[in-house]
């Protein structure tokens, strides 16, 4: 049957595994697994078309992906210097900005290139008990017990280690979690870098200045900007080939906005191939009213 040896070469040559392609279905890995075999005693024909769609659907999004480089930017390289400086002198750091400049990318960039520095992305809703539980997890240490234990055990991992603790969307933590990483900076002795919204600074300082102990630590601020125009030819020049002038266009269509260049680039990428036709001006701006800003 087609479809077996369609959805193995997927498994076999793009690293899906079966359970992937049975939460893509909506089926049990088992089932997959035993239909693959020639074996499966359920609806054969249910299965085949749940599989068939599997197939029809990752030939679509394979054929429309739009992979972009990293590129440099100088709103990285402001991130870099200041986690650099941060990391080197064990210092605590704030970096804001707006959301889509490209806080994450730079971050889970550095953490790349600096194995050592500990990052953390915070969700919404976390509490000081699952912060603590995560740095327990990226430290290597047991992540049982009461929350004053393992901030003890985290500070004794990381005492004399010159790491760096790198927490990106920090403005959704709670006081309690925000002193608690003081502590760990004021004990371990480590780099802490805190990066989120603006509103980060006001959860830092409190409403009425009352968090004066944890604001007093931060050595080293930074309020990004915007992408600058260079920084836009650079990113279009990595995906759009003979580009000319049209980064301007997506420069103004993205007013400097990292995600939605990024969106706007490969939509208009993907545009482009449907259509088979060059990238200018009028496509970027049409593409620019199909995303929402």
């Amino acid at each position: 049957m087609k479809v077996r040896e369609e959805v193995r070469k997927i498994v076999e040559a793009e690293g899906f595994s079966m359970s992937a392609v049975a939460r893509a279905c909506g089926i049990s890995a088992a089932a997959v697994s035993t239909f693959l075999s020639g074996n499966y005693k359920g609806r054969n024909d249910k299965m085949e078309r749940a599989l068939e769609a599997f197939v029809r659907r990752h030939r679509e999004k394979k054929a429309a992906r739009v992979d972009l480089e990293y590129v440099h930017t100088s709103v990285s390289k402001k991130i870099h210097e200041i986690a650099d400086m941060v990391h080197t002198d064990c210092e605590v750091g704030v970096i804001v900005g707006e959301a889509g400049v490209g806080k994450t990318y730079a971050l889970q960039r550095y953490a790349e290139l600096n194995p050592d520095a500990v990052f953390i992305e915070v969700d919404f809703g976390y509490s000081a008990l699952w912060l603590f539980k995560e740095l327990c997890r990226e430290v290597g240490i047991e992540h049982r017990g009461q929350l004053s234990e393992m901030a003890a055990g985290i500070i004794k991992r990381l005492q004399g280690s010159g790491r760096l603790i790198v927490v990106d969307e920090a403005e959704y933590l709670p006081h309690k979690a925000l002193e608690l990483l003081r502590r760990v900076h004021d004990k371990a002795g480590v780099g802490m870098l805190l990066v989120g919204m603006p509103r980060l600074i006001h959860n830092l300082r409190g409403s009425r200045g009352q968090y004066a102990q944890l604001y007093s630590r931060v050595g080293v601020y930074a309020r990004l900007e915007k992408l600058s125009p260079v920084d836009s030819k650079a990113i279009v020049g990595s995906a759009v080939t003979s580009a000319n002038g049209v980064y301007k266009d997506f420069h103004r269509a993205s007013e400097g906005n990292t995600r939605t260049l990024s969106k706007l680039i490969r939509r208009c990428v993907r545009v482009a191939r449907i259509n088979e036709t060059a990238i200018d001006g009028e496509l970027v701006e049409e593409t620019a009213k199909t995303l929402l800003f």
